[in-house]
């Protein structure tokens, strides 16, 4: 059996350590038949309730949802060779930000791989901002350390070049951030399946300038 016991935890810890473990392994080969013989969703487009009546909805926040209306189109056409797909959720999640006086609303997906999913986008209008087209992006992808290192980062990297062109360096920079924050957490707390979180602030514009590129390359 391996040597995984926790010191000083004597037969109590070393059993809650094995369990990690196989659960560890059990996630590893999961994955691995998923990447083996699995196969990618066909996403539906689903589009979200209405958010006209709610609180504090004006027409900037529909704006939003008007230029990620193909965004996932987009991002599935990107991935077409992969297992990965995101999927237009068909609710308007609710974001109350800390320090806010109103919700802020905006249009979320699930991320898949194979037929499993494994985070969600969300974005919504950066209220932090004088800018009417500025917009926030928030992704969290869970067990991301059973995709793949260059899997993952592909993604976020995608993700945040969609609402942020910035520098090169500047990107990578606060992608690997996002990773290594994960694996920070994953060796902190082992019973815990770390998840890689990235945020962006960006603009709207640069998502509909990306789409506009994307369609004239078609």
């Amino acid at each position: 059996m391996p040597e995984i016991a926790r010191e000083g935890e004597g037969m109590l810890g070393w059993l809650q350590s094995l369990e990690e473990h196989q659960e560890f392994v059990r996630l590893r080969k999961w994955v691995e038949s998923l990447r083996k013989s699995g196969a990618p969703i066909s996403p539906q487009k689903r589009r979200p309730e209405s958010i006209k009546g709610q609180i504090g909805v004006n027409e900037l926040d529909e704006r939003l949802y008007e230029v990620f209306d193909t965004y996932a189109h987009w991002f599935n056409m990107i991935y077409e060779d992969s297992l990965f797909r995101i999927e237009e959720r068909e609710s308007a999640d609710l974001n109350v930000g800390g320090g806010f006086d109103r919700p802020t609303y905006g249009p979320s997906f699930n991320l898949f791989y194979a037929d499993k999913k494994f985070g969600e986008v969300g974005v919504s209008r950066d209220l932090l901002s004088d800018s009417n087209d500025a917009a926030s992006l928030d992704c969290e992808i869970r067990n991301a350390v059973f995709l793949g290192f260059n899997d993952v980062h592909d993604i976020l990297y995608t993700l945040h070049s969609t609402i942020a062109r910035r520098e090169e360096i500047e990107m990578r920079t606060s992608i690997d951030r996002a990773m290594q924050a994960c694996v920070w957490n994953q060796i902190a707390f082992p019973d815990l399946s770390a998840s890689v979180h990235l945020s962006v602030n960006g603009s709207y514009v640069t998502v509909a300038e990306v789409q506009s590129e994307m369609r004239s390359g078609e």
